[in-house]
């Protein structure tokens, strides 16, 4: 994977250092927030992300909110939302947006299968 920018919203440490690893190992950058507020905070800060990884359930709030804020700030970035096997229903349909969903835990494999399917 070419060098792309990525945030990744995980409120789980031991998720998000492994998810974050796993990304810098495929040559990624990558950005992190813990909650929804971090989140919204980075993506109105000015920074451009080529993908979003969005955990489902914050301590905050929800991926989906961010997300619907973020589509509602004109952002255009594919999202990956990220949360148990059993959630993999909750996912809104962003008809304009790439989206697409990672079941926790998953592999580096998984994790590449899955960002190519949304870039």
């Amino acid at each position: 994977m070419p060098s792309i920018s990525i945030l990744m919203v995980e409120d789980n440490p031991i998720n998000l250092a492994i998810g974050v690893a796993m990304l810098q190992s495929l040559g990624a950058e990558v950005q992190t927030a813990a909650t929804a507020a971090e989140a919204r905070a980075k993506l109105t800060s000015g920074q451009r992300f080529a993908l979003l990884m969005l955990d489902i359930q914050l301590p905050d709030g929800t991926g989906h909110e961010v997300a619907r804020e973020y589509v509602a700030m004109g952002g255009r970035a594919p999202i990956l939302f990220l949360s148990s096997p059993e959630r993999s229903d909750d996912v809104d349909d962003y008809a304009h947006q790439k989206s697409g969903f990672l079941a926790k835990p998953f592999t580096l494999r998984q994790l590449q299968e899955a960002i190519d399917s949304v870039l």
